[in-house]
C-alpha cells in the first residue's frame, strides 16, 4: 500500500506519478510488517530576480576601467517589453590579462531567497564567443563563479542556466 502526502501525486500499479502541484511530500509504503518513507520533490519554483524593464538598481563594473562599457534598455525581449543591452570594448586588454564587464545589482548585490539550485536568463547571442558568467557571494563571504556559457557561440535568443554549487552557504 502506498500513501502520498501533500497532494503532490499518486501511485498507480506501483509507479509514482507526479501531480500538478509543486512542492514536497512523503511517499509512504507499507508492506508485510515494514514501512518505508521516501521524500519526494515535485517541480520547481521560478522567482524573478530582475525584469530588466529599466536600469534602476543596476550598475556596470568593468576591468580594465577604460573598456568603454555601458548598458542601455533595449526594445527587444522574450518576456516583458524590454531587456538590457551591454556594450563593451575589450581591445584595451593587456597581453595575458583578462577583460571583464559585469552588471551588478546595487551596491551590495541582490539577496537570493531560499536555497536556489540554479539561475536562468534569456540572452541574445551575437556569436562573440565571449564567456558569460556570474558571481555569487555566499553568507560566509566566499565568492563563487558560475557559468552560463563558456562561449556565446549562437546568434539570437537562447535560455542559459548556471548551476549554483552544492557547497554554497545559505542564505
Amino acid at each position: 500500500d502506498w500513501v502520498v502526502s501533500n497532494n503532490i501525486g499518486s501511485v498507480s500499479n506501483g509507479v509514482f506519478l507526479a501531480g500538478e502541484n509543486i512542492g514536497s511530500g512523503i511517499l509512504t509504503g507499507r508492506f508485510d510488517r515494514g514501512v518505508i518513507n521516501i521524500p519526494v520533490y515535485v517541480g520547481y519554483d521560478e522567482v524573478l530576480i530582475h525584469d530588466f524593464e529599466n536600469l534602476n538598481g543596476l550598475f556596470i563594473n568593468q576591468y580594465p576601467s577604460d573598456s568603454n562599457g555601458r548598458m542601455v534598455t533595449f526594445e527587444r525581449s522574450i518576456e516583458g517589453r524590454k531587456s538590457i543591452k551591454l556594450f563593451y570594448d575589450f581591445t584595451t586588454m593587456k597581453l595575458n590579462d583578462q577583460a571583464i564587464t559585469f552588471v551588478e545589482f546595487g551596491e551590495s548585490g541582490k539577496p537570493l531567497e531560499g536555497e536556489p539550485k540554479s539561475l536562468s536568463m534569456w540572452v541574445f547571442g551575437d556569436r562573440s564567443n565571449h564567456w558569460l558568467r556570474a558571481r555569487i557571494v555566499d553568507s560566509k563571504g566566499i565568492m563563487h563563479r558560475i557559468d552560463f556559457a563558456e562561449e556565446i557561440d549562437w546568434y539570437g535568443w537562447k535560455q542559459v542556466t548556471a548551476y549554483i554549487p552544492d557547497n554554497i552557504s545559505y542564505p
